[in-house]
């Protein structure tokens, strides 16, 4: 009975997070109040966002500084970090995902199948899915809707040795 509870309220949860995302699509996703947040401890505070909901994660490699700041709006850079991370984690296959900070670009890398018949650049396009595991198809969408709200940049491609890497450059709102 606990079990079925448990799926009953992450499924509640993953309606609402969906139901969430498509009225953020919908409308101007502007930040509200900037902020400088700490880069690493708001990956780290998804993560066990993400450990609460899902259970076991694969290994996080984090190359990123504990000095790290983003001036960004704390809710729309956590929806960001979080839908990286959970595409990482759904398409990774249980490898390691890497998250690193150089200068002002940060990425999240994996070791899964990539981007598929897709295509790197097909991902960021609403309902957009390669057909693995249960997504909606909005995660990468919704990033590309936040970043151009917040005057970031967002990029996929395939990684040598196979996996998918998406990158956001901040550029002058990091630092460290």
């Amino acid at each position: 009975a606990q079990r079925r509870a448990l799926r009953s309220v992450a499924g509640s949860e993953r309606i609402t997070w969906l139901a969430e995302s498509l009225l953020l699509l919908a409308r101007d996703a502007r930040p509200q109040l900037v902020e400088a947040l700490g880069l690493r401890a708001a990956i780290e505070e998804v993560c066990g966002e993400l450990r609460k909901a899902q259970g076991a994660l694969p290994e996080i490699d984090m190359v990123v500084a504990e000095t790290a700041l983003v001036h960004a709006d704390a809710t729309l850079l956590r929806l960001v970090l979080r839908n990286l991370l959970e595409n990482a984690i759904r398409h990774g296959g249980g490898a390691p995902i890497r998250c690193e900070l150089d200068g002002s670009r940060f990425a999240v890398l994996d070791r899964g199948p990539g981007f598929g018949a897709l295509g790197p650049q097909a991902a960021f396009e609403r309902f957009a899915r390669s057909g693995q595991g249960a997504g909606s198809g909005l995660g990468l969408a919704l990033v590309r809707h936040v970043c151009a709200a917040c005057g970031w940049t967002v990029s996929a491609r395939e990684r040598d040795g196979g996996g998918a890497c998406v990158e956001i450059d901040f550029g002058a709102s990091v630092q460290g």
